[in-house]
């Protein structure tokens, strides 16, 4: 399978929410059993450039993806204070696993863009 493409545009300031139904020929796909884990990096991983830290990193072990089983649905929800706070464009991948056998699947990649607030306290 394939990685699905997907732009994800954040708001910085402003809570992440976004969510993703699953399914294959039509059919939900059945999430018990699987997590979850999407990372925010400056450019892809290509197996040669070293680069040490993602910039966000969600997942279903720390409550910021949350899976609905049998319904198919993958919820991201990242708070304002989580949210990469640097305008620009980044890019992102969400990788699926099946605990039962360590099946992964790479579900969606793409652009994630953080944009800039005009709203705020601070001057520079």
């Amino acid at each position: 399978m394939t990685a699905g493409k997907w732009t994800i545009v954040c708001e910085i300031g402003a809570t992440l929410a976004r969510a993703i139904l699953w399914k294959i020929s039509g059919t939900p796909v059945d999430l018990t059993g699987w997590t979850a884990r999407m990372q925010v990096r400056p450019e892809p991983l290509d197996g040669i450039t070293d680069i040490d830290e993602a910039l966000m990193d969600m997942s279903t072990a720390d409550g910021t993806i949350t899976l609905g089983g049998v319904a198919g649905t993958i919820t991201i929800r990242v708070d304002p204070d989580d949210v990469y706070d640097v305008p620009g464009r980044y890019y992102h991948c969400l990788e699926m696993t099946r605990t039962a056998d360590s099946y992964v699947v790479r579900l969606v990649e793409g652009a994630f863009v953080c944009s800039a607030t005009t709203i705020g306290d601070e001057t520079t």
